[in-house]
């Protein structure tokens, strides 16, 4: 039978009722404000309750049969302002209180493991772009392998002025490593800006899906805001693993390629260099274990605050009507101070190992050219050698002047976490039995209803059997 106009719009308002926000104003949900709201209790109130005994034993919920109860409690009550007026634009959500803890995962919901695929890895660099993956793979050995070829080719040039002889095979050679590197240089730079923007498309693409399969409500624990900040921030984040790792890499390789021509030069030029940098090799540990944690924790703050400010926007009409404007203010600026903490820890770990490099690397260099000259005066080496022990003491200290890219690498890894902890959360399941399972159960036929907005169907309410299964 079809209910009455009366449930039409209150009983699509019966399951909003009980829950009550922080600030005590009730949630309104879709198609509902908060004189749809009023309306609903007082028709609630004053009905008379005709519930009776269902055959399972539980009492069948009131039920409207006529719109009078409805028309009546909206005379009775006052209309405070336009904002709670029922012809006014419904809105679809309301303020939704956002706790701290929502800036990682909620306490229910699965966390990510190791194993987790978001697709900005190696193989997902390869699925993606194959051509700018093979480029960027080339042009970053091509780089390593032309820095390590300039201090030798300038070494040649000097030494072949030194003794008067002609200059023009050494000077071809050094012009050829310097258009070897600068084509690598490029090469590199191309490749990597698009393999980012081409990952980033493809993260974001399937972050985007999976929030439309996980929904609304209890199976997206996430505020909207937080899946916004991983949408926009940790996506493009954790796109740039792949270019990050690869410079990093090279520069790893050419830093230990300017130790080995060390060694090859004169032995005491590399026990001199080792000296100096064993310490450059903590402030890199260091640096990659303290900026991890609070690039993290910023990014879950940023996500948490989005959220927040993200539920105040769409509840802006229950927040004018009900007088909590500056409640809401507080509330949406309560991550700060933690944010603040973590923008500052974050700061301070980037800012302590970048002067810790600034005076380890003059002094590094200082003793290789202190070393080479002593070499130098006992007749060892050559002068061209000394030149090129300077160029490969720059080089072996390349590595700790990669802070951008440790810095990019220990963003990549907190937006890829981010990520991870997104799609890690499962969808709702769907069932393929064509039958039900037996069993018996009693049906509650005055628990069912539809509530309607403007003549339209919104929403269908499912009755309740004995077992408590809906």
């Amino acid at each position: 039978m079809r209910p009455a106009r009366g449930f039409d719009r209150v009983g699509g308002l019966f399951d909003e009722f009980g829950r009550l926000d922080r600030i005590g104003n009730y949630k309104p949900g879709a198609g509902s404000s908060c004189r749809d709201q009023e309306l609903a209790v007082a028709a609630l109130r004053s009905a008379p309750q005709s519930g009776r005994p269902t055959p399972g034993g539980h009492a069948a919920r009131p039920r409207f049969s006529s719109a009078t109860a409805t028309a009546e409690a909206g005379a009775r009550l006052p209309r405070r302002s336009a904002a709670l007026d029922g012809s006014a634009q419904p809105r679809r959500h309301a303020v939704v209180d956002v706790p701290i803890a929502a800036q990682a995962l909620p306490a229910g919901a699965p966390r990510p493991t190791p194993t987790d695929h978001t697709g900005t890895g190696i193989r997902g660099a390869l699925r993606a772009a194959p051509g700018a993956t093979v480029t960027l793979a080339l042009a970053v050995p091509a780089g390593s392998i032309a820095a390590l070829l300039l201090p030798a080719a300038v070494a040649g040039s000097v030494d072949a002025v030194v003794r008067g002889d002609s200059a023009s095979g050494p000077t071809v050679r050094l012009i050829a490593v310097l258009v070897l590197g600068l084509l690598a240089a490029l090469l590199a730079e191309i490749a990597g800006s698009g393999l980012t923007a081409e990952l980033t498309a493809r993260l974001r693409r399937r972050l985007a899906v999976h929030v439309i399969d996980l929904g609304t409500g209890s199976r997206n624990p996430l505020p909207a805001g937080d899946v916004t900040s991983r949408l926009v921030g940790a996506a493009s984040d954790a796109a740039g693993l792949v270019p990050s790792l690869l410079g990093s890499l090279g520069a790893l390789v050419t830093s230990l390629g300017g130790i080995v021509a060390l060694a090859l030069i004169d032995p005491w030029l590399a026990v001199g260099f080792l000296g100096g940098v064993l310490p450059g090799l903590l402030v890199v540990r260091v640096l990659m274990a303290r900026a991890t944690d609070p690039f993290t924790r910023y990014q879950a703050l940023q996500g948490a605050l989005a959220g927040r400010l993200t539920d105040a926007l769409a509840g802006a009409r229950t927040i004018r009507a009900c007088g909590t404007r500056d409640r809401e203010i507080a509330r949406i600026l309560a991550p700060l101070p933690d944010l603040s903490t973590a923008g500052r820890g974050m700061w301070q770990a980037q800012r302590s190992a970048a002067v810790r490099v600034l005076l380890l690397a003059p002094l590094v260099e200082l003793a290789v050219l202190a070393t080479a000259g002593w070499l130098l005066a006992e007749g060892r080496i050559l002068p061209g050698q000394l030149v090129a022990a300077v160029g490969y003491a720059a080089l072996g200290l390349g590595f700790l002047e990669q802070m951008e890219a440790l810095v990019g690498v220990a963003h990549a890894r907190a937006g890829r976490v981010r990520a991870a902890e997104l799609l890690a959360i499962e969808p709702a399941g769907y069932g393929t039995a064509r039958t039900l399972p037996p069993g018996a159960a009693n049906w509650s036929s005055g628990a069912c209803g539809c509530g309607c907005r403007r003549g339209k169907p919104a929403r269908v309410r499912v009755g309740r059997c004995s077992t408590g299964s809906t």
